[in-house]
């Protein structure tokens, strides 16, 4: 039996003995952001028959979040591995009570393309690294929440994102509707499964439409689900505005889009949800993708895209305002100064901006040149290579309907990122 089933055989039934709140301050850090200052509730449990201590509020995709700490010795003990390419990074994380004290521990497991991944993922960062410094345990009534659930719904979440670097959609999907299954209210499981329905529909051949539209609308639909339970967190709307972009893109060319778009769910309301995701601040963070970032970069191709005659606002509620795509594309490139995919979209709005409005092309010939160079692993960042070294032998004008599933067809489409 693997360790997840173990634990969901085992601990389903377990509820916590007491609970507290665990304040963690970072005073010495050789590993950037990866480990930092918190604060969360730690409730008591047994876990495969052994005492433990879960953490109610660890985000599965944080490194320094881990769900379960187990007892060795004097300390608590959690020791969990991350994927990175075709290598991993082995966090572990010791909490000293009596002391007052933890240290982080962040060590490689090179392999493949770890390296590569490593400098795209964690730009500047030197592995492996340590993080040390203060923890506060109070003990207080705590808020009843199951620790079994939670350890059980953190393992499966975590799960379903170690699937998806491998396109095992369906297990990945498994895997969280058991999630769901657990924590019916979780919006996190929401739109980690409109995540999965969004990639399983960009894994699909451009020729099957039917198939790419069904995995869109399915993605939308989780993600209309996560904002209702959790109208506050920005991933929710982040994923409607993705998936509402992705449909319309794949069912027609700009033309068409135009006309799909003047329905209720409008380029005026794709932009609403990019920019309420965006005033929402999304915490994911995972290597190298950002929600915070993403909705500003989709934000940024969107107002690339929609037209800009003076009969687009009155007619679809908003317009072209290349102004605001090239400041958002400068934010998300500012968060993740690595991702080629940012680093693309702020060049071709550069562009763009240079093309009809006389803005510097120097600058946008000089952050596509820097584009070029960054590191690139995936499919699509190869792509993204390649597109940048077109844009940069082509006219300027050709970026501002650049997209970059549209860009081989040669037509042009109003969309999203990918």
């Amino acid at each position: 039996m693997s360790r997840l089933a173990l634990l969901l055989a085992l601990l389903l039934g377990s509820a916590p003995a007491g609970a507290a709140v665990l304040e963690r301050s970072v005073e010495h850090t050789r590993c950037g952001a990866l480990i930092a200052s918190a604060r969360h509730e730690l409730a008591e449990a047994r876990l495969d028959g052994e005492e433990a201590r879960v953490d109610l509020d660890a985000r599965a995709w944080r490194l320094d979040e881990p769900a379960v700490y187990r007892r060795a010795g004097d300390e608590w003990v959690s020791e969990e591995r991350h994927r990175v390419g075709d290598g991993a990074v082995r966090v572990r994380i010791a909490l000293a009570p009596d002391a007052g004290r933890f240290v982080a521990d962040v060590l490689p497991e090179p392999g493949g393309d770890f390296a590569l991944a490593v400098a795209q993922y964690l730009p500047g960062l030197a592995l492996p690294c340590r993080a040390q410094g203060r923890i506060v345990l109070a003990p207080e009534p705590g808020s009843g929440r199951s620790a079994a659930s939670a350890a059980a719904v953190h393992a499966l979440v975590r799960r379903a994102t170690e699937q998806l670097y491998d396109q095992h959609f369906a297990a990945a999907e498994a895997g969280l509707l058991e999630a769901e299954r657990l924590d019916p209210r979780s919006d996190t499981v929401r739109w980690m499964r409109a995540r999965v329905a969004y990639l399983e529909g960009e894994a699909l051949p451009a020729s099957d439409r039917a198939g790419r539209l069904a995995a869109f609308e399915r993605a939308e639909r989780l993600a209309d689900e996560a904002v209702e339970l959790a109208p506050e967190h920005g991933e929710g709307w982040l994923w409607r505005g993705i998936a509402r972009g992705r449909i319309t893109t794949t069912q027609a060319g700009v033309r068409r889009a135009l006309d799909v778009l003047r329905g209720e769910r409008g380029p005026r309301w794709v932009a609403h949800c990019f920019e309420r995701a965006i005033a929402l601040d999304p915490e994911y963070v995972h290597f190298g993708f950002s929600a915070a970032a993403d909705a500003r970069a989709g934000a940024a191709q969107l107002y690339r895209l929609l037209p800009d005659g003076a009969w687009a606002r009155p007619v679809i509620g908003v317009a072209r305002d290349l102004d605001r795509a090239v400041a958002l594309a400068r934010e998300a490139l500012a968060i993740q100064p690595a991702r080629i995919e940012y680093a693309k979209e702020l060049g071709v709005a550069l562009l763009c901006r240079a093309a009809t409005q006389g803005g510097d092309l120097a600058e946008a010939q000089r952050v596509l040149r820097g584009a070029r160079e960054l590191p690139v692993r995936t499919p699509y960042e190869r792509t993204d290579r390649r597109h940048v070294r077109e844009l940069l032998a082509s006219a300027p004008a050709a970026a501002c309907g650049y997209s970059r599933d549209a860009w081989d067809a040669g037509t042009l489409v109003a969309g999203v990122t990918p």
